[in-house]
């Protein structure tokens, strides 16, 4: 007669190997957890240290001027806080029934201020023609995209022939 002969994996062997497998485990959590840590890290203390700057932020309208025959808007954009805007503004100007929308990259530093003439700017970009849709206008807002919050409007534009 012949007997079977099972042998098991050893109790010594099999505790090493759960150890082992739990081991590799938590070395693959501690590395994912960690790296996941560290972006959203990063990625708050960048938005903190945009909101920061921001808080010091401004810009004000000033000696705005809308020829209606020329279809020609020009005003004064200062800035009036403690930041230096390097990236784009988003204008739109309206009157009762449109809005014209374009984008204006000026070279604005703290301090300092920058005329705008939506005729020789090179910096503005808007479709040809689109303020001559407009009327007698009612509004002039410029917003940094840098720092969204800190827009600034007017709605004394002057009208010139």
């Amino acid at each position: 007669m012949m007997t079977k002969n099972k042998k098991a994996v050893s109790p010594l062997i099999a505790t090493l190997l759960l150890i082992s497998v739990a081991l590799v485990i938590a070395g693959i959590l501690y590395v994912w957890g960690s790296s996941f840590s560290q972006e959203r890290f990063k990625e708050i203390s960048d938005q903190t240290a945009n909101q920061i700057d921001c808080a010091f932020a401004g810009v004000n309208i000033t000696s705005c001027d809308f020829n209606t025959t020329t279809n020609i808007i020009k005003f004064k954009l200062n800035n009036t806080g403690t930041v230096n805007f390097t990236k784009d503004f988003t204008l739109m100007v309206s009157d009762d029934n449109s809005v014209v929308k374009g984008t204006y990259t000026p070279d604005l530093t703290k301090g300092n201020y920058n005329w705008f003439d939506s005729n020789t700017s090179s910096e503005f970009t808007v479709s040809s023609g689109a303020f001559s849709t407009l009327g007698t206008l009612t509004n002039v807002r410029i917003t940094p995209t840098d720092c969204s919050n800190q827009y600034n409007e007017t709605s004394t534009c002057t009208t010139s022939n």
